[in-house]
């Protein structure tokens, strides 16, 4: 396929390439903003135009107008969501590549991708939405973003492995696999147990996936 092919294939849209100034940016936010409510309240993107436009306050028709598609409304707020965790994943990436980095460890790493799904409630449920088979939003996800955060953590791992703070037994690719499951899935888990004991789990899941992640990924002791 030759690169002007390449260029005009057509890919879901992700919403208009500039925000609006003034009167539009504000509907632009209010648009965002309802939306990203609206998924973290129901715990799923199959929330409808029309309520997210009610909460917003404008006609359902501006979502077309500003993202194109609901689909480009809801990457736009995967990307608002996500794109921050990137930014923190790099730094500690700059960390480990400091030799005189403090802190660099499992623990701080599992604990900041932790705090941020959970100060995020709706990038977890678009996350998984995503990912799911079949999902229109499976191919922009992949290619665009999802590839971005995993692959920093593979730098990571690599980083903390040369620096024998994480095991060398496992490719960097299988631990930040471990890293991702952990950082991510107990976000479902954690919850039911947390009902079946009455809350008495309440405020301690960070904490013990860390201890875990850093009891999985601790550097092999010789024999």
């Amino acid at each position: 396929m030759g690169r002007d092919q390449q260029n005009t294939r057509e890919r879901p849209a992700k919403g208009r390439p500039r925000r609006a100034q003034g009167e539009d940016g504000r509907i632009h936010d209010a648009l965002l903003a309802a939306a990203n409510e609206c998924i973290a309240d129901e715990k799923t993107s199959n929330v409808s135009v029309r309520r997210i436009a009610e909460k917003a306050g404008v006609n359902q028709a501006m979502i077309n107008y500003y993202f194109n598609s609901k689909n480009g409304l809801l990457l736009a707020i995967f990307e608002a969501n996500f794109l921050p965790l990137v930014k923190k994943l790099r730094a500690f990436e700059k960390d480990c590549r400091d030799p005189e980095g403090k802190d660099v460890s499992v623990a701080r790493l599992i604990g900041m991708i932790d705090r941020h799904f959970e100060n995020s409630p709706a990038l977890f449920v678009l996350h998984k939405d995503m990912i799911a088979e079949g999902s229109g939003l499976a191919g922009p996800y992949s290619e665009d973003n999802g590839a971005r955060g995993y692959t920093t953590i593979v730098r990571i791992m690599r980083l903390l492995m040369e620096r024998d703070i994480c095991r060398d037994d496992i490719s960097p690719q299988q631990a930040a696999y471990i890293i991702c499951i952990l950082g991510a899935v107990h976000h479902v888990m954690m919850p039911i147990f947390d009902i079946a004991f009455r809350g008495l789990l309440e405020g301690e899941r960070t904490s013990e996936i860390a201890a875990l992640a850093t009891q999985l990924l601790a550097p092999v002791k010789p024999v």
